[in-house]
């Protein structure tokens, strides 16, 4: 076997893993008699018809149906798992000793001289019971066709089950916007307001309702010009302030001359005095628009 194949049957391996860590695992427990009358072999023998009914109904790529052995391995031998079959007074504990997401049972007794049969089913996660179904014969034969009969529709109802809890949640439902409520409150018919003692109107006209009502982006826009005007003075105030500085610097400096870079100062301390008094107007401004509108 060379190289390139040996990798095909490696990636090949890791795939089936995958696809089996995937599958959710039914175990089918052996079905017990509390009279212990029935003959053992008779009762694994109903056991294998239910588990063989399972493996027909549930999707292999979806289920996997552990073997006797496997359950016998779990619970360390035979003589153990005969013992906490008949023992278990909870399914879904017993299901969570061998690792299972499902467990079924059998169980035979007896009512007015007839042999019964009831099975349950149990979700082991979460302890609830999917669904159960019983009946009686006169015979291990009639107990067998009330198998064949019913077993179906409770692994049946065991995927429809599943698939509806795999269903995606509905999204909630979008919060009204005042807009809304002001259209449903216009199709109110003689609404009386209990305050001001008088009836509202019938109905109002869809398009009035647009515009006297709907509010406008334009203050928007208006608002984010001004603050964008304010914060552009502002920092052409910032920007002269650090001028008027260096004319201070400059001037101390100078030995003559000194008359001309007094009015380089003069003209910079107004220039920056103006940025500041626009921008904090224009700034005010807009903000005064978001807060209005």
């Amino acid at each position: 076997m060379n190289a390139f194949m040996r990798k095909i049957l490696c990636i090949s391996f890791l795939f089936a893993i995958a696809a089996y860590g995937q599958q959710e695992r039914i175990a089918i427990m052996n079905t017990v008699d509390n009279k212990d009358s029935i003959a053992f072999l008779d009762l694994s023998y109903l056991t294998d018809k239910l588990r063989d009914i399972a493996g027909k109904i549930l999707p292999q790529s979806r289920y996997g149906i552990m073997t006797q052995q496997s359950i016998v391995d779990r619970l360390g031998s035979q003589e153990r798992a005969i013992k906490e079959c008949k023992e278990a007074t909870c399914l879904a504990d017993l299901g969570r000793k061998i690792s299972a997401d499902y467990i079924a049972q059998g169980h035979v007794g007896r009512f007015s001289g007839e042999l019964t049969i009831k099975v349950e089913l149990y979700n082991v996660g979460s302890s609830n019971l999917i669904g159960s179904f019983t009946g009686d014969s006169k015979d291990l034969k009639g107990l067998l066709s009330v198998l064949e009969a019913k077993a179906p529709k409770l692994f049946e109802d065991m995927i429809s089950t599943t698939k509806e809890k795999e269903k995606p949640a509905p999204p909630p439902p979008a919060p009204e916007s005042a807009w809304d409520l002001v259209g449903r409150a216009s199709d109110l018919e003689d609404a009386v307001d209990v305050e001001l003692g008088y009836k509202l109107p019938a109905r109002v006209d869809s398009q009035v309702n647009t515009e006297e009502y709907r509010p406008s982006n334009n203050s928007f826009w208006i608002a984010l010009a001004l603050d964008v005007a304010g914060a552009a003075f502002v920092g052409y105030g910032i920007y002269k302030n650090s001028e008027v500085l260096n004319k201070h610097e400059e001037y101390g400096d100078l030995r003559s001359g000194f008359g001309n870079s007094w009015e380089k100062v003069e003209d910079a301390k107004t220039s920056r005095n103006v940025s500041y008094i626009l921008g904090g107007v224009l700034l005010a401004s807009g903000i005064g628009v978001h807060i209005w509108f």
